[in-house]
């Protein structure tokens, strides 16, 4: 991400517009809802190793972007499901894929908001084009299932 962000500042990039995920933002006791102003602690056991690399990525992004002046927007979706373009897919359509198949032997009561996948392709667009959306955090995913 650093290499990436380093280029966009050498090109006199306007802005940049990062994906990180809503599991950045999960502030410790696992209770929605989260808001941008949360980050998820590094130190609870419900940071897995995805919660801490989507964390850490993104506070070095941010950090890096403060430092050098650069505009960036992040957006942090939650599941995203949608359309798929190929049988091949990741790890929001799995967790529906195996919810719906019988793959798991129960379930908890559980909860977790979901954004549509043309939504989430939207949420991208929107803070290129939005002089208010510069520099913030933006999670996507209002819809619970």
């Amino acid at each position: 991400m650093l290499r990436v962000l380093r280029a966009a500042s050498q090109a006199r990039v306007r802005r940049v517009v990062m994906i990180s995920s809503v599991a950045a933002t999960n502030h410790g006791d696992g209770q929605a809802p989260y808001i941008e102003e949360n980050w998820t602690d590094q130190e609870s056991p419900r940071a897995t190793p995805y919660y801490k690399s989507k964390t850490l990525t993104e506070q070095a992004a941010l950090a890096f972007a403060r430092d050098v002046g650069l505009d960036l927007a992040v957006i942090n979706p939650s599941v995203i499901p949608g359309p798929l373009l190929s049988k091949k897919f990741g790890t929001s359509v799995s967790l529906i894929h195996h919810l719906m198949s019988g793959h798991f032997e129960g379930s908890p009561r559980f909860g977790f908001y979901v954004v549509d996948v043309r939504d989430a392709a939207d949420a991208h667009i929107r803070p290129m084009t939005n002089p208010g959306a510069g520099s913030q955090r933006l999670i996507t995913g209002g819809g619970l299932f």
